[in-house]
């Protein structure tokens, strides 16, 4: 009876450990600080009436783009992004999530 056990017991440990592994947020800090972010871009109407853009990663965190910076073929509501960025500290006028800097679109750097 405990041999049976301790199959189930690896097995059960192995489906867990599986499932972690196939549910990747899409936010990953990397070592030098940057970010690596999977998610949506979004076109949405900040408080004061203006554009702003934000990437809603897979992990559902909310990150502001900055337009002047960001590559503007990113700047397109619903594209599906992949993109390496640097956080960014101070004020903001959408106040609509940690602002990032896109170092690099991934998706662009493809085609």
């Amino acid at each position: 009876m405990s041999a049976i056990w301790r199959v189930g017991s690896a097995v059960g440990t192995l489906v867990v450990a599986m499932s972690m592994v196939g549910c990747s947020n899409g936010d990953k800090q990397l070592p030098n600080g940057n970010l690596g972010l999977t998610g949506t871009v979004h076109s949405v109407q900040g408080s004061d009436g203006s554009q702003c853009w934000t990437l809603t990663s897979a992990s559902g965190k909310t990150y502001e783009l900055e337009p002047a910076q960001a590559p503007q073929d990113l700047l397109v509501d619903g594209k599906q992004a992949t993109i390496t960025a640097h956080p960014r500290s101070g004020g903001s006028f959408c106040k609509m999530g940690q602002i990032i800097d896109v170092l690099r679109d991934t998706a662009a750097a493809k085609t």
